[in-house]
């Protein structure tokens, strides 16, 4: 096992020990996963593409976290188009949130991707969020974000490879709770 999938598995507390009986885990907190899909998405223009849906993999990408007054998580601009990301792991992703995101991007050319793990993504199938169409949005689940991770080149650097093994690992868990 290697430190960051020990690390990301890590027990922050047990059911036992909390008051409504949930654990948690450190892959629970969102700012790892923004952490890990920054790395990720900077790192391997293969794992990008998949993520995104692009027709190629982006030749230029720069992320930034909690853009525009962080009312989306992450903005992705690869070879100049713009893509924003919202995550939910066990919050739930309400309608004015979406309404009040789309609203922001409105005659952009832009598209929100929504990842959304648990609770979230029980209470949303893709047809829902799709619906929109300015700006576009796109469900991304756990199968689109574990393809992505498949497309990871197995010639990048070794802490890549570790993080990308330790990601596959944490969406294993994740979808057995």
């Amino acid at each position: 096992m290697s430190g960051i999938h020990r690390f990301l598995l890590a027990p922050v507390y047990e059911a036992h020990s909390h008051p409504r009986g949930w654990s948690k885990y450190v892959y629970d907190d969102e700012n790892i996963h923004y952490a890990l899909l920054q790395i990720l998405l900077q790192a391997s223009p293969e794992f990008t593409q998949s993520l995104l849906g692009l027709v190629a993999p982006p030749s230029q990408i720069h992320v930034t976290v909690k853009p525009d007054g962080g009312i989306l998580d992450m903005r992705i601009v690869a070879d100049n188009a713009k893509h924003y990301l919202e995550l939910k792991i066990w919050a739930t992703l309400s309608k004015d949130q979406v309404d009040r995101q789309t609203r922001f991007l409105v005659g952009q050319p832009a598209i929100i991707h929504y990842l959304l793990f648990t609770n979230a993504a029980d209470a949303w199938p893709r047809a829902g969020i799709e619906q929109c169409t300015d700006p576009v949005c796109k469900l991304i689940d756990l199968t689109n974000l574990s393809d992505a991770l498949q497309r990871v080149r197995q010639d990048s650097e070794r802490d890549i490879l570790e993080i990308t093994q330790a990601y596959r690992n944490v969406l294993q868990h994740l979808s057995e709770r």
